[in-house]
């Protein structure tokens, strides 16, 4: 999971959309379980890096992805968007 997003953060911008959108099929084949324990050995800043691809609005093939992650993967979405009100 390390390596992923390391390698799409180094993408220009057509290619790191293509990779974060691959995100959302890696996210669902290892689960909030494993994405979770991923995400609490992150700094921070990693996490709110994380949490911006996830959230930034209409993310393919997830429309409305901040409600979908608090429905189907609480214990990531509480790593991700604890501190947003």
């Amino acid at each position: 999971m390390a390596r992923f997003f390391s390698v799409c953060g180094d993408m220009d911008a057509a290619a790191a959309e293509d990779c974060c959108g691959r995100g959302w099929q890696l996210f669902h084949v290892i689960g909030d379980d494993s994405f979770a324990k991923f995400l609490s050995g992150q700094p921070s800043k990693t996490r709110k890096w994380i949490a911006g691809i996830f959230s930034g609005g209409d993310t393919d093939p997830i429309s409305k992805p901040k409600p979908y992650i608090k429905r189907y993967f609480p214990k990531t979405y509480k790593l991700l968007f604890a501190n947003e009100r």
